[in-house]
């Protein structure tokens, strides 16, 4: 019982748009856990950017990372973040349509030609490049 309001409260505060002292943990570098991801797939599935993924995104986090709880997630030298976004990965994104980018921009306020791979340690950032490489390759 504990454990389930603890990451009901944790989920409620990652994701948050209804309050102003809520914290974003989406946006927190080194941000881990289950709720993190939660919060993380339902922003990006609610933008409704892009076509359903029938969860694929949550699985690849947890497969990748453990949700970010391995060790290795955030290891020094490495900053591919809970999806494990590498660069030649995070590159190939930044040329997604124009379509898609400025819908990033105008939903998230990210201007996503500009992003550095340090930022994939901000779960949103790692999440949204696993996202746009995951409609780029399902579209080829």
């Amino acid at each position: 019982v504990v454990s389930i309001v603890f990451i009901t409260a944790l989920l409620s505060s990652a994701y948050c748009s209804e309050c102003e002292s809520c914290t974003d943990f989406t946006r927190i570098p080194e941000a881990s856990g289950a709720a993190v991801v939660l919060a993380c797939t339902r922003l990006i599935q609610q933008s409704q950017i892009f076509s359903d993924d029938y969860e694929a995104l949550r699985r690849i986090a947890y497969v990748e990372t453990a949700d970010g709880t391995n060790a290795f997630t955030y290891a020094p030298g490495y900053s591919g973040g809970i999806w494990g976004v590498r660069h030649n990965v995070l590159e190939y994104t930044k040329k997604a349509s124009s379509i898609i980018l400025n819908k990033i921009f105008n939903e998230f306020r990210i201007n996503w030609t500009e992003v550095e791979m340090e930022q994939m340690k901000m779960p949103l950032y790692s999440a949204i490049a696993a996202r746009i490489y995951l409609q780029q390759y399902d579209s080829n």
